[in-house]
């Protein structure tokens, strides 16, 4: 729903925490993110601390979440994280 767009979550990718608003990560309505961030979550949330956990590459998924808070993705120099990045793009 509309009201809860501004929700803050936690979601743990392959092992790397980050914050962020639910609207952000439904940003594109039609990709598998806001679809696994749209109820009923088809994610795990842990029971302790309510974040949701995603069983992906931590370590590019800060490029991905801000491009969907700014709208320009930012590509690594690096190829094996460029490679990388275009996999979890893919997924996304």
């Amino acid at each position: 729903a509309a009201e809860d767009a501004t929700r803050v979550v936690t979601v743990n990718v392959g092992g790397q925490r980050f914050t962020t608003q639910l609207g952000t990560l439904r940003t594109h309505r039609s990709s598998v993110l806001a679809a696994l961030f749209t109820p009923p979550y088809a994610l795990h949330q842990d029971p302790a601390d309510g974040s949701f956990f995603l069983d992906r590459n931590g370590e590019v998924f800060g490029l991905i979440l801000d491009y969907l808070r700014a709208g320009t993705l930012v590509v690594p120099r690096d190829p094996v994280l460029y490679a990388i990045l275009r996999r979890e793009v893919g997924f996304y």
